[in-house]
This record gives C-alpha cells, structure tokens and sequence, in this order.
C-alpha cells in the first residue's frame, strides 16, 4: 500500500502531464494535419475535467484527508 507522499507525488507527476497536454492543445490546438496525416489531440473538456479531479485529489492529500466540520445553531429569538 502507498503511502500518503508516495500518493501525493504520483498525484503531482501526473498533474504535470496532463497540464503539459492542456497547455499544447491550447497552443497548438485540437488537431493538426501534416501532409496527408491528422493528428486530432485529446479532448480539452474531458482534459480539464480530469485536471479538476486530479487537483481535488491533492488538496485531498495536503489537507491529509481532514473532513471538516461546522456547526450551525439554530435559535429562535
């Protein structure tokens, strides 16, 4: 099993792949053609959604999965 650091680090390496990818399809776009090739990259949608995912999952694991808790009181005055 791996440990919160092990998790926090693959967490961390993967999010720089998949900014790296947001980042050469915001720059170079969705799809390039090359002669008579096409290259139609990932989806950007579907890209940030899993960025999104995997930033929760840090937070997750810098907060070392506290749930926080509030409480409301309810009066009648």
């Amino acid at each position: 099993m791996a440990t919160t650091a092990e998790k926090l680090a693959r967490v961390q390496a993967d999010l720089v792949k998949y900014r790296a990818a947001r980042d050469a399809i915001l720059t170079g776009g969705q799809s390039v053609d090359i002669g008579s090739r096409s290259l139609t990259r990932a989806d950007l949608e579907k890209l940030q959604a899993y960025i999104d995912k995997l930033e929760a999952k840090e937070d997750a694991l810098l907060r070392g999965n506290k749930i926080r808790v509030q409480r409301l009181v309810l009066r009648d005055d």
